[in-house]
């Protein structure tokens, strides 16, 4: 920043998480990001904490916010994701930094690895963050870039395309593009570290084209989204004594076996009384769930959507392949034997 002519003001020391060293009041329209992934942030956890003995509240008001449980209704929850990896707690942080609409609002592009779209299970920081993201309409479009594309990771990234002020036509939606193929990328004539890959001006205009399109076709899915919401529960099955008699506690009510225990995620668009019915009663007659112990998730199981099924070779072209590596390496054991 200082050999590009930067202000000096403008670094501080210490850590954007436990000790943001700016007015927390400034705001930016735009911002573009490349949080740490897959790092930890024990240290920034060791701050917050220090001279206390214990794990105390964080009262920041970045990460302490209100999402909804299974019952609907509001809860504030203290969204700090796991120690070993603080990307998503980035992404709070500039959620922190956006401004009102009424001012301009803001735009975010931040990079991350496929962890941020799926780790966590419901009820988890991860996909609490993911919840309030979605739930407050702020997610506009995920882009999947080539592998190989940075100098220092050779795996798939992801560029999340936040904002307030969504035109109408993408409010209530989240458009996924899969800019992952060869059409999107060239290879470069030397690598530079673990980057193989480059994006031609040609590849950025079909991604742009793509986006602002807003259609759906092969490189383009479009979701609500409370697609990627849904209600985790228990499945219990009645425990049972050698003769198969079902056991049951002084209320008279059949035993858990903790054995059977499991769960199953129900799409948020479904009833969960219909999913019970249809996925589990087939398979285990005796089954019920704990209402009052529900979990909300949220999740982005990106590569699902693009998925594209290969059928299997035929067992006579299999044959054929096998008939021809045989001939490749007849007489090859007998010479290593020789030798």
């Amino acid at each position: 920043m200082l050999l590009k002519g930067e202000d000096p003001d403008k670094i501080k020391f210490g850590s954007t998480l436990s000790e943001y060293g700016f007015d927390p009041d400034l705001k930016f329209n735009f911002m573009l990001t490349n949080p740490p992934y897959g790092t930890t942030w024990k240290q920034d956890i060791d701050n917050l904490n220090v001279g206390t003995g214990k794990k105390v509240e964080i009262k920041d008001r970045r990460f302490n916010l209100k999402i909804k449980n299974f019952k609907g209704e509001l809860e504030e929850t203290c969204l700090t994701s796991r120690s070993n990896d603080g990307q998503l707690m980035f992404m709070l942080h500039m959620l922190s930094k956006m401004k009102d609409p009424k001012d301009g609002g803001s735009r975010i592009a931040s990079v991350h690895n496929g962890s941020a779209l799926f780790t966590g299970d419901a009820g988890s920081s991860e996909s609490g963050i993911r919840q309030y993201i979605l739930e407050n309409d702020l997610l506009e479009c995920i882009i999947q870039l080539p592998n190989d594309i940075f100098y220092n990771t050779g795996i798939a990234t992801y560029v999340w395309l936040i904002t307030n002020v969504k035109e109408e036509r993408r409010k209530g939606k989240v458009q996924l593009i899969n800019a992952s193929s060869n059409m999107f990328y060239s290879k470069m004539r030397k690598p530079l570290g673990s980057k193989r890959l480059e994006l031609g001006s040609e590849h950025i205009q079909k991604i742009q084209e793509l986006y602002f399109a807003f259609e759906e076709n092969e490189y383009s899915k479009i979701f609500d989204n409370e697609d990627f919401g849904f209600y985790q529960i228990t499945v219990h099955q009645p425990e049972r004594d050698d003769k198969g008699n079902i056991l049951t506690d002084s209320k008279g009510k059949p035993k858990s076996d903790s054995s059977l225990k499991d769960t199953e995620n129900v799409p948020m668009k479904e009833s969960i009384a219909d999913y019970f019915k249809r996925e589990v009663l087939p398979f285990a007659p005796d089954a019920w769930y704990d209402k009052s112990k529900m979990k909300v998730g949220f999740e982005i199981a990106f590569n699902k959507y693009f998925y594209q099924y290969e059928p299997l070779r035929s067992l006579s072209e299999i044959a054929l392949d096998i008939i021809d590596l045989e001939q490749e390496t007849d007489g090859l054991l007998k010479e290593i034997i020789e030798l």
